[in-house]
């Protein structure tokens, strides 16, 4: 999974999430001298975070892990939503909280669907590569059969019209010999055609 790949980015956003809370909903603003209430949003940080470079699980995560600093920090008095009552303070809290959830883990849910549907692009680009690449083997294969069809059908070819002009030279006459030999070119002259042919195919 994604933690298993960036365990240290995964650590780091952890920690910040504490880190970011403690600040905003504990005691840490007001230790060093600064207003609570306008560093309010700065807790979002780490949700965008969490949601851009992890998938909704880990968005999930990271928004409770802060609702449970926010609510601890909220019950002890402390944070920016301390009201009248304790009643009051956890009311805003949630509301707080639950806005911050309907903006993070939608966009967290994007993302993981923008995220997959890259990686069916990319299984898909692999495939209609491999299948590609299988085609113009397939495609040099035929070729070189067909060369070495036609190239080993022309050598008896060859040697059929050798012997006619054997026949020929010695004079064999006679109306068999003529209608033989004129039936022995016209099927040289067809299979001569049908060679020419194969040929052309593997040519294509």
């Amino acid at each position: 999974g994604v933690l298993r790949q960036r365990p240290l980015e995964a650590g780091g956003l952890l920690l910040t999430t504490i880190l970011v809370g403690v600040m905003v909903f504990g005691d840490g603003l007001t230790v060093v001298g600064l207003p609570v209430a306008p560093l309010t949003f700065v807790c979002t940080a780490p949700l965008v975070w969490a949601a851009s470079r992890f998938r909704p699980r880990e968005a999930a995560t990271v928004t409770a892990v802060l609702s449970g600093i926010a609510i601890w920090g909220t019950l002890r008095g402390a944070g920016p939503f301390v009201a009248g009552t304790e009643h009051e303070s956890l009311v805003l809290l949630q509301m707080f909280m639950g806005t911050v959830a309907m903006m993070i883990l939608p966009a967290a849910a994007l993302v993981e669907e923008r995220r997959r549907i890259d990686l069916d692009h990319d299984d898909l680009l692999g495939h209609a590569q491999t299948a590609q690449a299988e085609a113009e083997g397939a495609n040099r294969a035929k070729d070189q059969f067909l060369a070495m069809f036609s190239h080993e059908l022309r050598n008896p070819l060859a040697t059929m019209i050798s012997a006619v002009s054997v026949l020929d030279r010695l004079g064999v006459h006679g109306d068999i010999a003529a209608r033989a030999r004129l039936a022995i070119r016209h099927q040289i002259r067809h299979l001569s055609r049908l060679v020419d042919d194969l040929v052309d195919v593997a040519c294509v």
